[in-house]
């Protein structure tokens, strides 16, 4: 396992213990100790369940040593930091001559759980601020988003089948499926998916490196687990990125998935139409003339616009499947 979660895996998991111990502190000092009066008691006890919950918030982005989520992480815990030293400064005043064996075991418990969770979250602090890059993105991608910035080429602003909006890496657009144009941004030659320098003038052209890495996580998203509506939008999204990237044989396995986890029959026909315009514009015709008639059965009410889709069916392909 990275050291850098057999650090901070133990450190989440004591985060959970912390926001709970919060909320249980106040508690006793209000209703069992009575150090506090009950107004103050209910205000400070309000204050502490959303510090708690916030707290609470922390626990995944620490397991998961989450990119992009380093403030998130110093927020939930340094917020936190003080008031557990007011929580322990009440313990002791909490402390009486004639205090019952049960209730100083009680306060003697919390003032114990208390410390040692302050010194967690001291630790957690120090640990997260010191290791400040373990939250963010790896320089390699952090350079090849300068270099994106810099624009070595250059994409129409719409797709011209669909006239959705595209975005410059994308090799086909998410809605049709249809293979966008490329050009050089030095001198405007059309170039083509792949390409690493433009053949007119030799410019370098960029790598789609942010869609692959869109691919990557949300393939590791929609796998994991969750109720059957969550993983079929999770798929579709998917499915997206696959065709922003041009990988149509794999946005296809998607959406079928997509297809397959939802239980709405209008989501379902939604899903093979997109199915049937990849399989359109990766030159199989028939599979997608017979995706189309499947949606049409399963609504005759064409919600999807799956009729409208056919007629679009005597265009040839658009896009090739990429290797």
């Amino acid at each position: 396992m990275d050291l850098k979660k057999v650090v901070l895996r133990p450190i989440a998991m004591w985060m959970i213990v912390a926001g709970l111990l919060s909320i249980i502190t106040v508690f006793s000092l209000t209703f069992n100790l009575k150090v506090l009066s009950t107004v103050i008691g209910y205000l400070l006890l309000l204050l502490v369940v959303f510090l708690a919950v916030y707290e609470l918030g922390v626990v995944r982005s620490l397991w998961i040593v989450q990119e992009g989520e380093y403030e998130s992480i110093i927020r939930g815990i340094g917020l936190n930091i003080p008031f557990r030293l007011l929580y322990i400064g009440l313990l002791f005043t909490a402390y009486a001559p004639n205090m019952a064996a049960g209730t100083r075991g009680t306060v003697d418990l919390l003032l114990v759980l208390n410390v040692i969770t302050l010194f967690v979250e001291v630790l957690a602090f120090a640990f997260v601020y010191v290791k400040k890059a373990y939250f963010s993105p790896p320089q390699e991608e952090v350079e090849a988003m300068m270099k994106r910035v810099q624009t070595s080429a250059k994409l129409v602003s719409k797709c011209p089948h669909c006239q959705d909006v595209v975005e410059t890496e994308w090799t086909c657009c998410p809605g049709c499926g249809s293979e966008l144009p490329h050009f050089c941004a030095g001198c405007g030659a059309p170039v083509k998916h792949g390409d690493m320098k433009c053949a007119a003038c030799g410019r370098e052209l960029a790598k789609a490196v942010a869609v692959e890495g869109l691919i990557r996580t949300l393939k590791d998203l929609s796998e994991q687990p969750a109720t059957p509506e969550t993983r079929s939008v999770r798929y579709a999204r998917y499915a997206e990125a696959l065709l922003k990237g041009g990988h149509l044989d794999e946005a296809i396995e998607s959406y079928r998935k997509a297809i397959q986890f939802t239980q709405f029959p209008r989501k379902r026909t939604n899903f093979m139409v997109k199915m049937a315009n990849v399989y359109q514009n990766s030159g199989r015709t028939k599979e997608a003339e017979e995706m189309l008639d499947a949606a049409l059965a399963l609504d005759p009410s064409d919600w999807a616009e799956a009729a409208k889709k056919k007629e679009l069916l005597r265009r040839g392909p658009t896009c090739e499947v990429k290797a």
